[in-house]
């Protein structure tokens, strides 16, 4: 995994809870204070794993918690920034995803050596879409946060659930207020 999740972790932390709950976090994860993590490294997964736990344990909330505010931080407020030419097309969190697996794979093509997850697409009415998740990293509990968060950024509040590796999207085609992050 590339130390852009990482950096993005960091950076929520300090956002909500400081700068002190990030070293509290680093040491819950095993990991000592002064760690840091460079955009292009290559972070091994038990690692990432680990500081969502140290996250968790240090700031009182449970990993699916973490995982959550993770992906709504990173889809409204970290990707845009860093990402920021692959949100200027797309008008609304439908159009975002219906584009992902193509970003996924044309980063896939700049990023040497990242495995970045695939998806498929299917339709369940007019305004329910399921993206099938495929990853080796079995990391499908970060989508919730992460369509939550294209919600906030595009603001029109899709409702996303889990089952398994299948992620339920129901789009609101009307606009609405921004979530707190």
């Amino acid at each position: 995994m590339k130390g852009t999740v990482p950096n993005c972790m960091q950076s929520l932390v300090i956002h909500r809870f400081g700068e002190s709950q990030w070293k509290r976090s680093l040491a819950a994860a095993g990991l000592a204070a002064s760690t840091d993590y460079s955009a292009q490294a290559d972070v091994d997964d038990g690692e990432v794993l680990a500081l969502i736990r140290g996250i968790g344990e240090a700031n009182s909330l449970a990993p699916a918690e973490v995982m959550q505010a993770f992906g709504k931080y990173w889809s409204s407020v970290y990707a845009p920034v860093i990402y920021q030419s692959f949100y200027e097309a797309p008008k609304s969190t439908r159009e975002f995803l219906l584009g992902l697996d193509a970003m996924h794979i044309a980063l896939t093509r700049i990023l040497k050596d990242v495995q970045l997850p695939r998806f498929t697409y299917e339709w369940q009415g007019e305004n329910h879409l399921v993206m099938h998740y495929r990853s080796i990293r079995n990391m499908v509990g970060l989508m919730p946060g992460m369509v939550t968060g294209l919600g906030i950024h595009f603001g029109d509040a899709p409702k996303v659930w889990l089952e398994g590796n299948a992620v339920h999207i129901v789009f609101n085609e009307s606009p609405a207020a921004p979530a707190p992050l």
